[in-house]
């Protein structure tokens, strides 16, 4: 039984009640949901329908479980039965048709459950969960649902708070007095809060929302979370945008491992306190900061720590969207880095086949010979993973010369090299790259003149089709004969990637190596960025729409 009721679901406002306590000393995580009421639909047969479903597991008949019980929890039943839930696969309940059909009363929980008929208590549930170690919300979250949040930060338990790309931040204009004190004891070491970047770019028929409102809601809602876990956060993933940088630059953050600010930037202010932050951060072993970069605030390649020196010792993944090539951050003293990533925000090929969409953002690609500078700036003894994003200049070859024979340890590379006119040499290239003794995968996307991007890949007009199937013809014919010629000199090699697109995103073509012994050519859609979902017709013109995200709840590793 644990396993199953380890993952429940819940409403913001109490709606559900107090969960059955049956299930109460197994519930590890616990997801939030918009409120939405059943279909018309008699509760107590539907759910003997579902446990009859598990008349063959002894668990399921258990005498302490009701059929009640059934309908409070477990993500899938929640997929089921909540219209407003996020869905990445079909529920097997809702196929066999179990679900139906006409709108119901209200209804109330027997014995111990709380009636529906009361008014509800936001987090009422957090009080009989002794075992929840981690809180997600994916649902609309207003001012009044502060209350919940601090109740979440006062459970003892608690190690773990996600907001999900389907949250919604809703409400009139902040109300300063919300900024109330923190809980004591707070445990938790986890937030994340990770919007979509393209939710300016995305039209929404449906709701028609202020961006500016909803940043100012988000921003202040953080502070009151981010504020008071200084003492113990560990990881922390926050939107450029509304994260409390200059407050958070106030404290110190004594145990604070990893810290991702990912977003665009709202003020300018923003990219001038990032030094002040990162100096309280004396344990910090990863960093990433990917911002887009508005025309409007001017900020170009936003500085880091600008002139300003600061010790970084314990730093292991420096990840940075278009920085400056001559700020601070390349000469600090950190000499373990295994992982460096210097790259764009959001991706340049859709700056490239999209520019009507993202017109009012800066792209200020680094070039060849910038990449170049930082790496011999750098002391990267150790670096086992690289990924570089450039514009090809006259230092093309010496970037990839110097990489080669530079770094020993390599294992994984990652290349975005955008041409400046003509053909692609891809096997000059490779040959450079033979060096690299210990490379297990390599990544390219070399920006090829046949290729077809993001938005020529879906296009059905006349021609589209034809252009399309012979980039993927050439790409499968490229891929493995880049990965033959490199086998016989990077003997640890598992298989080279082309990126390529089609209707549902982009992805990585992955290519294994003659010794591989099976199907050499497979579609790597494991660690697809975040993208927008192409597209739909209105009439003659094409309008964005939001993608379905991948979201996994138990990335961040926490145990019970």
């Amino acid at each position: 039984m644990p396993i199953l009721f380890a993952h429940c679901t819940a409403y913001p406002d109490g709606e559900r009640g107090i969960p059955p306590e049956a299930i109460r000393p197994h519930v590890a995580h616990l997801t939030y949901f918009n409120y939405k009421p059943f279909p018309s639909i008699q509760l107590e047969k539907v759910a003997t329908q579902i446990s009859s479903d598990f008349s063959s597991t002894p668990e399921w008949g258990s005498p302490e479980m009701t059929s009640l019980d059934l309908l409070y929890c477990t993500p899938v039943l929640g997929d089921a039965f909540l219209g407003e839930c996020p869905r990445q696969l079909p529920s097997a309940y809702s196929q066999r048709g179990l679900l139906s059909i006409t709108p119901v009363q209200k209804y109330s929980f027997t014995g111990e459950k709380q009636c529906l008929d009361t008014p509800p208590r936001p987090g009422l549930e957090l009080d009989y969960l002794p075992s929840l170690r981690s809180v997600s919300f994916r649902c609309t979250l207003k001012l009044v649902h502060l209350e919940l949040m601090k109740k979440c930060l006062a459970n003892p338990s608690v190690l773990s708070l996600t907001f999900t790309r389907s949250v919604r931040w809703a409400g009139l204009h902040p109300d300063p007095r919300v900024d109330s004190p923190y809980p004591p004891n707070v445990s938790v070491t986890h937030l994340t809060y990770a919007p979509s970047v393209w939710r300016e770019a995305v039209t929404d028929t449906v709701e028609r929302r202020s961006i500016a409102t909803e940043i100012a809601l988000e921003s202040q809602c953080l502070a009151l979370i981010t504020l008071g876990i200084s003492n113990t956060a560990e990881v922390l993933e926050l939107p450029m945008e509304s994260a409390p940088i200059a407050r958070m630059s106030e404290l110190l953050w004594p145990r604070l491992r990893e810290i991702s600010l990912i977003g665009r930037y709202h003020y300018r202010s923003q990219s001038t306190t990032l030094a002040r932050l990162l100096s309280q951060m004396p344990r910090l072993h990863k960093l990433v900061l990917q911002a887009a970069q508005p025309y409007a605030l001017k900020v170009g390649r936003g500085p880091i720590l600008g002139r300003q020196s600061i010790d970084l010792p314990e730093l292991r993944t420096l990840i940075l969207a278009y920085p400056d090539p001559e700020d601070a951050i390349f000469s600090i003293s950190a000499t373990n880095i295994t992982h460096l990533s210097l790259r764009d925000w959001p991706r340049y090929y859709y700056h490239e086949e999209m520019p009507y969409v993202l017109s009012h953002w800066t792209s200020p690609l680094l070039t060849a010979s910038e990449c170049l500078q930082i790496l011999k700036r750098m002391s990267l003894d150790y670096l086992e993973k690289l990924e570089l994003v450039y514009l090809a200049d006259s230092a093309d070859d010496a970037l990839l010369r110097y990489v080669a024979s530079s770094f020993p340890r390599l294992v994984h590379l990652e290349l975005h090299r955008y041409r400046n006119g003509g053909q692609v040499n891809y096997k000059h290239i490779t040959q450079v790259l033979t060096p690299l003794a210990h490379l297990r995968t390599l990544r390219l996307n070399l920006n090829f003149p046949d290729s077809t991007g993001p938005r020529s890949a879906c296009l059905r007009g006349p021609g589209d089709g034809k252009r399309h199937m012979a980039w993927l013809a050439a790409a499968r014919q490229r891929g493995l004969e880049i990965a033959d010629m490199l086998e016989p000199h990077c003997p640890a090699l598992e298989s080279v990637a082309l990126l390529s697109h089609d209707a549902s995103g982009s992805y990585w073509w992955r290519f294994r190596t003659a010794s591989w012994g099976g199907e050499r050519v497979e579609h790597d859609r494991t660690d697809a960025e975040e993208c927008v979902s192409m597209y739909r017709a209105s009439g003659t013109r094409t309008q964005l729409q939001e993608d379905k995200f991948k979201i996994s709840e138990g990335s961040l590793g926490i145990t019970t």
